[in-house]
C-alpha cells in the first residue's frame, strides 16, 4: 500500500500557506485575534477539504497513521501560530493597563486533538466523517484565543489583580449563549463563560478592571475602603488629644481609684494602636486594660502609665505629615521545617514578573519579619476587605508583611524579599516576590 501521508501534508501545508496569505492580527485586542484564530481555521479546512477526499485515501479510509502524520501536524503548528498570536495581544493589554506582568500562553489541548483524530479514523468511509475537518477545526482555533484570556485572567486574579471578561452574545445565538452573555470579575467567573459550541461567534474581551495591583477594591467596596480611612484617622485624632490630655495630668496627686480610671483608658488606647504586640479581639482588649488597671498599685500604674505614654508619643513622632507611621513593626521569625515531618510548614510563593512558582527551602527560616501596611503599623491596608470577606477576620486585623527567606530555584537556592498576607486565626496567603526581589 502507497504511504500517502507525506504527499498529502506537503500539499495541504502548500494550500494553507496561500490561503492564509498575509493575515494577521490587525488590531491589540481579543476580537481581532478571535477573526485571525478564524481566518486560520478557515483556511486550515479549505485546505483539507482541497487535498483530503475519500478518493485519495486507501480504501476511502482516513487510517489512524496517516491521520496522526497528517492532521495532527497541521493542528499543533497552526495551534502555535494562533497561540502566539493571542499572547502578543495579551501582551500589549498589559503594558497599556500598566501591569508589568509576562502575558500566559495557551498550551495545545492534546486531547481535543485527538478526539479530532479519532472521529475521522472511527469511519470506514471518510466521506461519512469530512465533517470533523469542517466545523470542528475552525472551534479548535477559536478555543485558542479563549484559552489565552482565561489563563491570563486566572494569572494576574491570582496576582492580586481584578480582572474582567466580557462575553457579547452574536445577534440570534441559542438560549445556551444568550445565559452567558455579560460581565464578569475574577474570580466569581463560570469556566462555561470560556467555552462555545461549534459555530458559536460570541465575543470574548478582556478588561483589566481597575487595572494595577493598587486598586483591588470592588464596586461595593469602594465605601467600605473609604470609611475605613475616615475611622483610622478619627482614632488618630483621638488619641493625639488623649495624648495631651495625659501629659497635663500629675500622676502623683492622683488618687487610685482616678489611676485606674486613666490606666484603662491608656491601655485600651495602647492595645488599639497594635504597639502592644498582641493580638486582640474586641472583647479581649478591653478585658485586658481593665485587669491591668484593677491589679496594679499606684507605683506599677503610673509606672504603666508613663511607660504606654513615651511609646505611643514616640509612635507619633514616627509620623510624616500625612498622618503614616514611618516605624515599621517587627515579628518573630517563621521557621520552614522537612517535609517530612509533621508540623512542617512551607508555602506556594509566586514569582509575579514571570508567574513561576517557588517554595522556601527547607530548614530555613523567614527572618527580618515585619508589618509595613494594616494592623501594627498605621498605614491601612488597602487589600483588607479583599482577605476578610473569604478568610474572616476583622479588616482592621489584617496585615501586609514582608520577610527574608531562601528559595529554591533551578540556579540553587537563593536569598529573596517576600511579601504575604496574615491575620491572627485566619492563616498567612498569597506569598509572593516582587520583580527584583530574588538575589543572583
Amino acid at each position: 500500500m502507497e504511504d500517502v501521508a507525506p504527499q498529502l501534508l506537503e500539499a495541504i501545508r502548500k494550500d494553507f500557506m496561500e490561503l492564509l496569505g498575509e493575515a494577521r492580527v490587525k488590531e491589540m485586542n481579543y476580537p481581532a485575534a478571535e477573526d485571525f484564530a478564524e481566518e486560520v481555521g478557515e483556511a486550515l479546512v479549505e485546505a483539507f477539504r482541497r487535498n483530503i477526499s475519500a478518493g485519495k485515501l486507501p480504501d476511502g479510509k482516513m487510517y489512524w497513521n496517516i491521520a496522526d502524520r497528517v492532521i495532527r501536524p497541521m493542528l499543533e503548528d497552526e495551534h502555535k501560530l494562533v497561540a502566539d498570536a493571542a499572547q502578543k495581544v495579551q501582551q500589549a493589554l498589559n503594558q497599556a493597563a500598566g501591569i508589568g506582568m509576562k502575558a500566559q500562553r495557551a498550551k495545545l489541548d492534546e486531547d481535543r486533538v485527538n478526539g479530532i483524530l479519532n472521529k475521522t479514523a472511527a469511519a470506514e468511509d471518510f466521506s461519512d466523517v469530512a465533517w470533523v475537518l469542517d466545523e470542528p477545526v475552525k472551534t479548535f482555533f477559536r478555543s485558542v484565543v479563549d484559552d489565552t484570556l482565561r489563563r491570563n485572567v486566572e494569572f494576574q486574579g491570582k496576582a492580586g489583580l481584578q480582572p474582567r471578561i466580557i462575553r457579547t452574545a452574536e445577534s440570534h445565538c441559542c438560549k445556551w449563549c444568550s445565559r452567558l452573555g455579560g460581565v464578569y470579575a475574577y474570580p466569581d467567573v463560570p469556566k462555561d463563560v470560556y467555552r462555545r459550541h461549534e459555530r458559536c461567534r460570541c465575543r470574548l474581551e478582556y478588561d483589566p478592571g481597575r487595572g494595577k495591583r493598587k486598586t483591588l477594591w470592588t464596586a461595593g467596596d469602594a465605601a467600605q475602603k473609604k470609611a475605613l480611612a475616615k475611622k483610622q484617622k478619627e482614632r488618630a485624632e483621638q488619641r493625639k488629644e488623649k495624648i495631651k490630655r495625659l501629659e497635663q495630668t500629675d500622676l502623683d496627686k492622683m488618687s487610685l481609684p482616678q489611676l485606674r480610671k486613666l490606666a484603662k483608658e491608656t491601655a485600651t488606647e495602647y492595645y488599639k494602636s497594635g504597639l502592644s504586640g498582641i493580638s486582640f479581639g474586641g472583647h479581649d482588649m478591653e478585658k485586658a486594660a481593665e485587669d491591668l488597671a484593677n491589679q496594679g498599685s499606684r507605683t506599677s500604674l503610673k509606672k504603666d502609665i508613663r511607660s504606654m505614654r513615651k511609646k505611643m508619643d514616640r509612635s507619633d513622632a514616627g509620623k510624616s505629615e500625612s498622618g503614616i507611621i514611618k516605624v515599621q513593626r517587627k515579628l518573630p521569625d517563621i521557621q520552614i521545617g522537612r517535609s517530612v515531618g509533621a508540623k512542617a510548614k512551607n508555602y506556594d510563593i509566586m514569582g509575579l514578573s514571570t508567574g513561576e512558582m517557588f517554595h522556601l527551602a527547607e530548614e530555613t527560616r523567614i527572618q527580618n519579619v515585619e508589618v509595613f501596611a494594616g494592623k501594627g503599623s498605621r498605614t491601612p491596608y488597602r487589600k483588607a476587605y479583599k482577605y476578610a470577606n473569604p478568610h474572616g477576620g476583622n479588616p482592621e486585623d489584617w496585615q501586609h508583611v514582608k520577610g527574608h527567606g531562601i528559595i529554591v530555584t533551578d540556579d540553587g537556592d537563593r536569598p529573596a524579599e517576600i511579601h504575604w498576607s496574615q491575620c491572627s486565626g485566619h492563616g498567612k496567603h498569597d506569598f509572593f516576590i516582587k520583580n527584583g526581589r530574588i538575589r543572583i
